[in-house]
């Protein structure tokens, strides 16, 4: 039997969870210098953070 080293480049998901991380950590950086204080930023905010 022979076998062959093949390289899987996986499917992805690492990449988007990590940009997802990343995506978290800027909105909770914006939230806490208090760019989303407005109610209609908090909205905004909240929608954005649940799509993450």
């Amino acid at each position: 039997m022979i076998y062959e080293t093949a390289y899987d480049p996986g499917n992805g998901i690492a990449e988007r969870v990590a940009e997802n991380r990343a995506g978290r950590e800027r909105l909770r950086a914006d939230r806490d210098a208090g760019l989303y204080d407005a109610p209609d930023g908090a909205v905004w905010f909240g929608d954005r953070y649940a799509a993450l």
